[in-house]
């Protein structure tokens, strides 16, 4: 199956991000990544014996597509989705419906393999 790496801020166990975040892998990306035959990954998520930093630069790497959350301006999520776009492959940005996209990264656009969606 596809891999589909999922980028978002976590944060702790009980927090309201920690919260928001399970909240939209459960019931928006995944449901989506299985439906188009891909396996959604978040690295809190995987059991490895490396550095979580490994594992990151890994699946940012060689996933097929990566869905980067960028609602909160979350620093290691813009960092994750940085070293993404490094590789030119695939990428979706993702955001919360009210939230200004940020100046640096608003005028994007390399033919359709970034995309901005919006969600609530």
């Amino acid at each position: 199956m596809k891999k589909c790496f999922v980028v978002s801020p976590i944060s702790q166990e009980g927090s309201e991000v920690r919260k928001r975040a399970d909240q939209v892998f459960k019931y928006i990306i995944s449901p989506v990544c299985e439906e188009t035959g891909f396996e959604p990954i978040r690295v809190d998520q995987v059991n490895q014996a490396d550095s979580i930093t490994e594992t990151i630069i890994d699946y940012l790497i060689n996933s097929e597509l990566v869905i980067a959350d960028i609602t909160g301006h979350n620093p290691n999520a813009f960092y994750e989705m940085g070293y993404r776009a490094s590789t030119g492959r695939p990428m979706i940005h993702l955001k919360e419906k009210n939230e200004k996209i940020p100046f640096d990264i608003a005028g994007i656009r390399r033919e359709c393999k970034i995309k901005c969606v919006s969600y609530r």
